[in-house]
Protein backbone atom coordinates (compact mmCIF):
# COMPACT_ATOMS: atom_id res chain seq x y z
CA UNK A 1 0.00 0.00 0.00
CA UNK A 2 1.14 3.55 -0.73
CA UNK A 3 0.16 6.69 1.15
CA UNK A 4 1.63 10.12 0.49
CA UNK A 5 1.23 13.68 -0.68
CA UNK A 6 0.67 14.25 -4.38
CA UNK A 7 3.33 16.02 -6.39
CA UNK A 8 1.75 16.30 -9.83
CA UNK A 9 3.19 16.63 -13.33
CA UNK A 10 1.65 16.80 -16.78
CA UNK A 11 3.20 15.84 -20.12
CA UNK A 12 1.72 16.82 -23.48
CA UNK A 13 2.39 15.45 -26.97
CA UNK A 14 5.55 16.96 -28.45
CA UNK A 15 5.31 20.32 -30.23
CA UNK A 16 8.63 21.84 -31.27
CA UNK A 17 8.04 25.50 -30.40
CA UNK A 18 6.50 24.70 -27.01
CA UNK A 19 9.21 22.17 -26.24
CA UNK A 20 11.91 24.77 -26.94
CA UNK A 21 10.31 27.24 -24.55
CA UNK A 22 10.11 24.59 -21.80
CA UNK A 23 13.76 23.66 -22.33
CA UNK A 24 14.83 27.30 -22.13
CA UNK A 25 12.78 27.82 -18.97
CA UNK A 26 14.27 24.74 -17.37
CA UNK A 27 17.79 25.85 -18.21
CA UNK A 28 17.09 29.28 -16.70
CA UNK A 29 15.89 27.58 -13.52
CA UNK A 30 19.11 25.59 -13.32
CA UNK A 31 17.64 22.28 -14.37
CA UNK A 32 19.72 19.75 -16.28
CA UNK A 33 18.90 19.78 -19.98
CA UNK A 34 21.11 16.79 -20.81
CA UNK A 35 18.56 14.28 -19.51
CA UNK A 36 14.85 14.00 -20.01
CA UNK A 37 12.31 16.39 -18.56
CA UNK A 38 10.92 13.51 -16.49
CA UNK A 39 14.01 13.83 -14.30
CA UNK A 40 12.94 17.40 -13.48
CA UNK A 41 9.84 16.02 -11.80
CA UNK A 42 11.85 13.49 -9.80
CA UNK A 43 14.27 16.20 -8.63
CA UNK A 44 11.30 18.10 -7.16
CA UNK A 45 10.21 15.22 -4.93
CA UNK A 46 10.48 15.21 -1.14
CA UNK A 47 9.98 12.51 1.49
CA UNK A 48 6.46 11.00 1.49
CA UNK A 49 5.58 12.64 -1.83
CA UNK A 50 3.85 10.46 -4.38
CA UNK A 51 4.78 11.41 -7.93
CA UNK A 52 1.53 11.64 -9.91
CA UNK A 53 2.15 11.93 -13.65
CA UNK A 54 -0.40 12.55 -16.40
CA UNK A 55 1.19 11.47 -19.66
CA UNK A 56 -2.18 10.99 -21.39
CA UNK A 57 -2.09 7.18 -21.07
CA UNK A 58 0.93 6.81 -23.33
CA UNK A 59 2.85 3.56 -22.82
CA UNK A 60 5.10 3.16 -25.87
CA UNK A 61 7.55 6.08 -25.75
CA UNK A 62 5.75 7.16 -22.59
CA UNK A 63 7.85 5.34 -20.00
CA UNK A 64 8.29 7.90 -17.22
CA UNK A 65 10.56 5.72 -15.06
CA UNK A 66 12.73 2.63 -15.33
CA UNK A 67 14.64 0.99 -12.54
CA UNK A 68 17.28 3.78 -12.40
CA UNK A 69 14.80 6.64 -12.08
CA UNK A 70 12.61 4.35 -9.98
CA UNK A 71 15.47 4.07 -7.51
CA UNK A 72 15.71 7.85 -7.44
CA UNK A 73 11.97 8.03 -6.67
CA UNK A 74 12.44 5.55 -3.83
CA UNK A 75 15.34 7.48 -2.32
CA UNK A 76 13.58 10.84 -2.54
CA UNK A 77 10.07 9.82 -1.44
CA UNK A 78 9.99 6.45 0.27
CA UNK A 79 6.51 6.16 -1.27
CA UNK A 80 6.29 5.75 -5.06
CA UNK A 81 4.51 7.01 -8.15
CA UNK A 82 1.20 6.94 -10.00
CA UNK A 83 1.71 7.17 -13.75
CA UNK A 84 -1.08 7.46 -16.29
CA UNK A 85 1.31 6.09 -18.86
CA UNK A 86 4.17 3.63 -19.06
CA UNK A 87 7.19 2.32 -17.23
CA UNK A 88 10.11 0.20 -18.38
CA UNK A 89 12.51 -2.19 -16.64
CA UNK A 90 9.51 -3.76 -14.93
CA UNK A 91 11.50 -6.46 -13.15
CA UNK A 92 13.92 -3.93 -11.72
CA UNK A 93 11.07 -1.80 -10.37
CA UNK A 94 9.38 -4.81 -8.79
CA UNK A 95 12.56 -5.63 -6.90
CA UNK A 96 12.70 -2.19 -5.24
CA UNK A 97 11.63 -2.56 -1.58
CA UNK A 98 9.24 -0.26 0.28
CA UNK A 99 8.09 1.65 -2.78
CA UNK A 100 5.20 1.08 -5.20
CA UNK A 101 4.52 2.11 -8.78
CA UNK A 102 1.08 2.24 -10.39
CA UNK A 103 1.02 2.51 -14.20
CA UNK A 104 -0.94 1.75 -17.37
CA UNK A 105 1.58 -0.61 -18.94
CA UNK A 106 5.23 -1.56 -19.43
CA UNK A 107 7.30 -1.10 -22.58
CA UNK A 108 11.04 -1.30 -23.35
CA UNK A 109 11.10 2.03 -25.22
CA UNK A 110 12.47 5.21 -23.67
CA UNK A 111 10.31 8.26 -23.08
CA UNK A 112 10.07 10.35 -26.27
CA UNK A 113 7.97 12.87 -28.18
CA UNK A 114 6.47 14.46 -25.07
CA UNK A 115 6.94 17.80 -23.29
CA UNK A 116 6.58 18.62 -19.60
CA UNK A 117 3.70 21.11 -19.35
CA UNK A 118 3.94 21.77 -15.62
CA UNK A 119 4.79 20.56 -12.14
CA UNK A 120 2.32 20.84 -9.26
CA UNK A 121 -0.63 21.74 -11.42
CA UNK A 122 -4.06 20.05 -11.63
CA UNK A 123 -3.82 16.83 -13.65
CA UNK A 124 -6.18 14.18 -14.94
CA UNK A 125 -5.55 10.58 -13.97
CA UNK A 126 -8.10 8.34 -15.59
CA UNK A 127 -11.49 9.80 -14.73
CA UNK A 128 -10.41 11.92 -11.75
CA UNK A 129 -8.67 15.24 -11.19
CA UNK A 130 -5.69 15.26 -8.85
CA UNK A 131 -4.49 18.46 -7.25
CA UNK A 132 -1.06 19.10 -5.73
CA UNK A 133 -1.12 18.15 -2.05
CA UNK A 134 -3.92 15.63 -2.34
CA UNK A 135 -3.51 12.55 -0.17
CA UNK A 136 -2.79 9.63 -2.49
CA UNK A 137 -3.80 6.15 -1.37
CA UNK A 138 -2.68 3.26 -3.52
CA UNK A 139 -3.80 -0.32 -2.92
CA UNK A 140 -3.64 -3.53 -4.98
CA UNK A 141 -7.11 -2.71 -6.33
CA UNK A 142 -6.43 0.86 -7.42
CA UNK A 143 -5.55 4.43 -6.53
CA UNK A 144 -7.62 7.24 -5.04
CA UNK A 145 -6.79 10.92 -4.42
CA UNK A 146 -8.29 12.47 -1.29
CA UNK A 147 -8.62 16.25 -0.84
CA UNK A 148 -6.57 17.18 2.25
CA UNK A 149 -9.50 18.72 4.12
CA UNK A 150 -11.38 15.40 3.86
CA UNK A 151 -8.47 13.12 4.74
CA UNK A 152 -9.21 12.81 8.46
CA UNK A 153 -12.90 12.11 7.93
CA UNK A 154 -12.21 9.51 5.25
CA UNK A 155 -9.53 7.83 7.37
CA UNK A 156 -11.97 7.56 10.27
CA UNK A 157 -14.68 6.13 8.04
CA UNK A 158 -12.21 3.67 6.56
CA UNK A 159 -11.20 2.55 10.04
CA UNK A 160 -14.86 2.10 10.93
CA UNK A 161 -15.35 0.01 7.78
CA UNK A 162 -12.43 -2.21 8.79
CA UNK A 163 -13.98 -2.68 12.23
CA UNK A 164 -17.37 -3.56 10.78
CA UNK A 165 -15.85 -5.94 8.24
CA UNK A 166 -13.87 -7.70 10.96
CA UNK A 167 -16.98 -7.95 13.12
CA UNK A 168 -19.12 -9.21 10.24
CA UNK A 169 -16.64 -11.91 9.25
CA UNK A 170 -16.28 -13.03 12.86
CA UNK A 171 -20.03 -13.31 13.41
CA UNK A 172 -20.52 -15.10 10.07
CA UNK A 173 -17.80 -17.61 10.98
CA UNK A 174 -19.44 -18.22 14.35
CA UNK A 175 -22.86 -18.61 12.78
CA UNK A 176 -24.28 -15.83 14.95
CA UNK A 177 -25.72 -13.97 11.96
CA UNK A 178 -26.49 -14.92 8.36
CA UNK A 179 -24.99 -13.39 5.23
CA UNK A 180 -28.33 -11.67 4.69
CA UNK A 181 -28.01 -10.04 8.11
CA UNK A 182 -24.47 -8.78 7.52
CA UNK A 183 -24.23 -8.03 3.78
CA UNK A 184 -26.60 -5.03 3.84
CA UNK A 185 -25.97 -1.28 3.94
CA UNK A 186 -27.79 -0.81 7.26
CA UNK A 187 -27.65 -3.42 10.01
CA UNK A 188 -30.56 -4.22 12.29
CA UNK A 189 -30.58 -2.34 15.60
CA UNK A 190 -29.70 -5.43 17.62
CA UNK A 191 -26.60 -5.94 15.46
CA UNK A 192 -25.62 -2.25 15.61
CA UNK A 193 -25.88 -2.38 19.43
CA UNK A 194 -23.09 -4.92 19.53
CA UNK A 195 -20.36 -2.44 20.54
CA UNK A 196 -18.80 -2.70 24.01
CA UNK A 197 -16.17 -0.25 25.29
CA UNK A 198 -13.52 -1.71 27.64
CA UNK A 199 -10.97 0.49 29.42
CA UNK A 200 -7.79 -0.64 31.15
CA UNK A 201 -7.52 -3.34 28.49
CA UNK A 202 -3.75 -3.77 28.10
CA UNK A 203 -3.25 -6.03 31.11
CA UNK A 204 -4.85 -7.94 33.96
CA UNK A 205 -8.62 -8.14 34.27
CA UNK A 206 -9.24 -5.59 31.52
CA UNK A 207 -7.07 -7.54 29.08
CA UNK A 208 -8.98 -10.75 29.73
CA UNK A 209 -12.33 -8.97 29.44
CA UNK A 210 -11.43 -7.38 26.09
CA UNK A 211 -10.27 -10.70 24.67
CA UNK A 212 -13.22 -12.72 25.94
CA UNK A 213 -15.99 -10.21 25.22
CA UNK A 214 -14.71 -9.80 21.64
CA UNK A 215 -16.07 -13.29 20.95
CA UNK A 216 -19.60 -11.95 21.40
CA UNK A 217 -19.45 -8.19 20.84
CA UNK A 218 -17.56 -5.62 18.83
CA UNK A 219 -15.08 -4.49 21.47
CA UNK A 220 -13.38 -1.10 21.41
CA UNK A 221 -10.59 -1.50 23.96
CA UNK A 222 -8.57 1.36 25.43
CA UNK A 223 -5.48 1.85 27.54
CA UNK A 224 -2.81 4.48 28.00
CA UNK A 225 -1.29 5.77 24.73
CA UNK A 226 2.13 4.44 25.75
CA UNK A 227 0.62 0.94 25.94
CA UNK A 228 -1.13 1.13 22.59
CA UNK A 229 1.47 -0.97 20.76
CA UNK A 230 1.00 -4.00 23.03
CA UNK A 231 -2.77 -3.50 22.97
CA UNK A 232 -2.74 -3.51 19.17
CA UNK A 233 -0.91 -6.84 19.14
CA UNK A 234 -3.66 -8.37 21.25
CA UNK A 235 -6.31 -6.67 19.11
CA UNK A 236 -4.95 -8.26 15.94
CA UNK A 237 -5.01 -11.68 17.58
CA UNK A 238 -8.41 -11.48 19.27
CA UNK A 239 -10.40 -9.29 16.90
CA UNK A 240 -11.06 -6.11 18.86
CA UNK A 241 -10.26 -2.45 18.19
CA UNK A 242 -7.38 -0.84 20.11
CA UNK A 243 -7.46 2.84 21.10
CA UNK A 244 -4.88 4.84 23.03
CA UNK A 245 -6.61 6.88 25.74
CA UNK A 246 -5.75 8.15 29.19
CA UNK A 247 -9.19 7.91 30.82
CA UNK A 248 -8.21 10.29 33.60
CA UNK A 249 -8.23 13.01 30.89
CA UNK A 250 -11.69 14.25 29.80
CA UNK A 251 -10.63 14.90 26.21
CA UNK A 252 -9.30 11.34 25.84
CA UNK A 253 -12.54 9.85 27.18
CA UNK A 254 -14.59 12.00 24.81
CA UNK A 255 -12.46 10.91 21.85
CA UNK A 256 -12.75 7.26 22.91
CA UNK A 257 -16.55 7.34 22.93
CA UNK A 258 -16.65 9.21 19.61
CA UNK A 259 -14.48 6.45 18.14
CA UNK A 260 -16.69 3.73 19.61
CA UNK A 261 -19.83 5.44 18.36
CA UNK A 262 -18.53 5.34 14.81
CA UNK A 263 -18.17 1.56 15.10
CA UNK A 264 -21.87 1.09 15.74
CA UNK A 265 -24.39 1.52 18.51
CA UNK A 266 -22.81 1.26 21.95
CA UNK A 267 -24.54 -1.44 23.95
CA UNK A 268 -22.20 -1.72 26.91
CA UNK A 269 -19.27 -0.11 28.71
CA UNK A 270 -16.78 -1.80 31.04
CA UNK A 271 -14.69 0.61 33.11
CA UNK A 272 -11.64 -1.31 34.28
CA UNK A 273 -8.88 1.28 34.45
CA UNK A 274 -7.16 1.57 37.81
CA UNK A 275 -3.93 1.16 39.72
CA UNK A 276 -2.90 0.42 43.30
CA UNK A 277 0.08 1.59 45.32
CA UNK A 278 0.86 0.52 48.89
CA UNK A 279 0.80 3.20 51.55
CA UNK A 280 -0.71 4.03 54.92
CA UNK A 281 -2.45 7.37 55.41
CA UNK A 282 0.57 8.75 57.29
CA UNK A 283 2.94 7.61 54.52
CA UNK A 284 1.00 8.86 51.49
CA UNK A 285 2.18 12.11 49.95
CA UNK A 286 -0.35 14.59 48.55
CA UNK A 287 1.08 13.90 45.10
CA UNK A 288 0.48 10.15 45.46
CA UNK A 289 -3.01 10.85 46.79
CA UNK A 290 -3.83 12.90 43.68
CA UNK A 291 -2.39 10.21 41.42
CA UNK A 292 -4.40 7.39 43.01
CA UNK A 293 -7.62 9.40 43.09
CA UNK A 294 -7.14 10.34 39.43
CA UNK A 295 -6.36 6.79 38.32
CA UNK A 296 -9.08 5.05 40.34
CA UNK A 297 -11.89 7.53 41.01
CA UNK A 298 -11.69 10.31 38.44
CA UNK A 299 -11.11 7.86 35.58
CA UNK A 300 -14.19 5.81 36.51
CA UNK A 301 -16.24 8.99 36.97
CA UNK A 302 -15.28 10.25 33.51
CA UNK A 303 -16.05 6.91 31.86
CA UNK A 304 -19.40 6.56 33.67
CA UNK A 305 -20.32 10.13 32.76
CA UNK A 306 -19.43 9.64 29.09
CA UNK A 307 -21.28 6.32 29.04
CA UNK A 308 -24.48 7.80 30.50
CA UNK A 309 -24.41 10.65 27.98
CA UNK A 310 -23.62 8.39 25.00
CA UNK A 311 -26.30 5.86 25.88
CA UNK A 312 -28.83 8.61 26.52
CA UNK A 313 -28.18 10.07 23.06
CA UNK A 314 -28.90 6.63 21.60
CA UNK A 315 -32.17 6.27 23.50
CA UNK A 316 -30.84 5.12 26.88
CA UNK A 317 -30.76 1.34 26.66
CA UNK A 318 -27.43 -0.18 27.65
CA UNK A 319 -25.31 -1.48 30.49
CA UNK A 320 -22.32 -0.01 32.33
CA UNK A 321 -20.11 -2.29 34.41
CA UNK A 322 -17.41 -0.88 36.66
CA UNK A 323 -14.57 -2.99 38.05
CA UNK A 324 -14.32 -2.01 41.72
CA UNK A 325 -12.71 -4.04 44.54
CA UNK A 326 -13.68 -5.78 47.76
CA UNK A 327 -11.14 -3.45 49.35
CA UNK A 328 -13.77 -0.73 49.07
CA UNK A 329 -15.51 -2.18 52.13
CA UNK A 330 -12.48 -3.43 54.05
CA UNK A 331 -10.40 -0.30 54.53
CA UNK A 332 -6.97 -1.87 54.33
CA UNK A 333 -4.55 0.44 56.17
CA UNK A 334 -1.72 -0.48 53.79
CA UNK A 335 -3.76 0.69 50.77
CA UNK A 336 -5.54 3.62 52.32
CA UNK A 337 -6.15 5.87 49.33
CA UNK A 338 -6.85 3.00 46.91
CA UNK A 339 -9.58 1.61 49.19
CA UNK A 340 -11.05 5.08 49.69
CA UNK A 341 -11.15 5.63 45.93
CA UNK A 342 -12.87 2.29 45.35
CA UNK A 343 -15.42 3.06 48.07
CA UNK A 344 -16.20 6.31 46.29
CA UNK A 345 -16.49 4.40 43.00
CA UNK A 346 -19.16 2.17 44.57
CA UNK A 347 -21.10 5.26 45.62
CA UNK A 348 -20.84 6.63 42.09
CA UNK A 349 -22.17 3.34 40.71
CA UNK A 350 -25.30 3.47 42.85
CA UNK A 351 -25.87 7.15 42.06
CA UNK A 352 -25.41 6.58 38.34
CA UNK A 353 -27.78 3.59 38.47
CA UNK A 354 -30.52 5.78 39.94
CA UNK A 355 -29.84 8.48 37.34
CA UNK A 356 -29.73 6.10 34.40
CA UNK A 357 -32.67 3.89 35.34
CA UNK A 358 -35.43 6.07 33.86
CA UNK A 359 -33.54 6.10 30.56
CA UNK A 360 -33.07 2.32 30.47
CA UNK A 361 -29.37 2.48 31.41
CA UNK A 362 -28.21 -0.04 34.00
CA UNK A 363 -25.06 0.59 36.06
CA UNK A 364 -23.45 -2.12 38.18
CA UNK A 365 -20.04 -3.11 39.45
CA UNK A 366 -18.08 -6.22 40.20
CA UNK A 367 -15.77 -6.31 43.21
CA UNK A 368 -12.90 -8.71 42.56
CA UNK A 369 -11.04 -10.21 45.48
CA UNK A 370 -7.44 -11.36 45.42
CA UNK A 371 -6.77 -11.81 41.70
CA UNK A 372 -3.58 -12.87 39.99
CA UNK A 373 -2.58 -9.95 37.73
CA UNK A 374 0.65 -8.14 36.95
CA UNK A 375 -0.05 -5.75 39.80
CA UNK A 376 -0.22 -8.58 42.33
CA UNK A 377 2.67 -9.52 44.58
CA UNK A 378 4.61 -12.34 42.85
CA UNK A 379 4.27 -14.72 45.81
CA UNK A 380 0.81 -13.79 47.05
CA UNK A 381 -1.02 -16.52 45.16
CA UNK A 382 1.52 -19.18 46.12
CA UNK A 383 1.31 -18.74 49.87
CA UNK A 384 -0.79 -21.46 51.57
CA UNK A 385 -1.97 -18.86 54.06
CA UNK A 386 -3.37 -16.74 51.24
CA UNK A 387 -5.26 -19.70 49.83
CA UNK A 388 -6.62 -20.67 53.27
CA UNK A 389 -8.06 -17.17 53.56
CA UNK A 390 -10.34 -17.87 50.58
CA UNK A 391 -13.21 -20.36 51.06
CA UNK A 392 -12.91 -21.63 47.48
CA UNK A 393 -9.25 -22.32 48.24
CA UNK A 394 -7.45 -20.44 45.51
CA UNK A 395 -6.57 -16.99 44.27
CA UNK A 396 -8.80 -15.64 41.53
CA UNK A 397 -7.79 -15.36 37.89
CA UNK A 398 -8.80 -12.59 35.44
CA UNK A 399 -10.94 -15.12 33.56
CA UNK A 400 -13.07 -15.52 36.70
CA UNK A 401 -14.39 -11.99 36.08
CA UNK A 402 -15.62 -12.67 32.56
CA UNK A 403 -18.82 -14.54 33.47
CA UNK A 404 -20.14 -11.93 35.92
CA UNK A 405 -19.35 -9.06 33.53
CA UNK A 406 -20.93 -10.90 30.61
CA UNK A 407 -24.06 -11.44 32.74
CA UNK A 408 -24.27 -7.76 33.68
CA UNK A 409 -23.86 -6.69 30.05
CA UNK A 410 -26.51 -9.08 28.78
CA UNK A 411 -30.29 -8.87 28.84
CA UNK A 412 -30.28 -11.67 31.42
CA UNK A 413 -29.56 -8.97 34.02
CA UNK A 414 -32.27 -6.63 32.72
CA UNK A 415 -33.65 -6.09 36.26
CA UNK A 416 -30.26 -5.65 37.93
CA UNK A 417 -28.90 -2.15 38.51
CA UNK A 418 -26.99 -0.41 41.29
CA UNK A 419 -25.51 -3.71 42.46
CA UNK A 420 -21.95 -4.38 43.59
CA UNK A 421 -21.29 -8.08 42.96
CA UNK A 422 -18.38 -9.61 44.86
CA UNK A 423 -16.26 -11.99 42.77
CA UNK A 424 -13.83 -13.04 45.47
CA UNK A 425 -14.18 -16.77 46.14
CA UNK A 426 -16.07 -15.96 49.35
CA UNK A 427 -13.21 -13.97 50.89
CA UNK A 428 -15.51 -11.20 52.11
CA UNK A 429 -17.47 -13.59 54.30
CA UNK A 430 -14.63 -15.19 56.21
CA UNK A 431 -12.88 -13.84 59.28
CA UNK A 432 -10.43 -15.27 60.32
CA UNK A 433 -8.92 -17.48 57.56
CA UNK A 434 -9.84 -21.15 57.35
CA UNK A 435 -7.45 -23.60 59.01
CA UNK A 436 -6.57 -26.96 57.52
CA UNK A 437 -8.77 -28.55 60.21
CA UNK A 438 -11.69 -26.37 59.14
CA UNK A 439 -11.26 -27.52 55.56
CA UNK A 440 -11.39 -31.18 56.58
CA UNK A 441 -14.75 -30.84 58.32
Amino acid sequence: MTVGRALTAQFLPYRADFHAVVQQTGEAEGRSTSGGQNSWVIESLQQRDVMVVDIFGKVKDGTVVGDNLGTAVKVRTGAGAVIDGGIRDYQGLVELDDVNFYFRGADPTAIADVTLAGINIPVRIGHITVLPGDVVLGTPTGVIAIPPHLATEIAERAEDTVVRDRFGKLRLAEGTYTSGDIDVSVWRQDIEADVVVVTGAASGIGEELARSLAREWTVVAADLPERLAELELAADEHGFVAVGADVSRPQDVEALFEHAGRSGRIGGVVSCAGVTRPGHVSETTPEMFDFLIGANLKSNFLVMRAALLALRRQGGAGSVVVVSSINATIGLPSQAVYTAAKAAVNSLVTAAAVEGGPYGTRVNAIAPGLTRTRGMSPRAGDEPAENRAIPIGRVGQPVDMVGPVRFLLSDESAYVTGSIISVDGGLMHLRPPLTDEDRQR
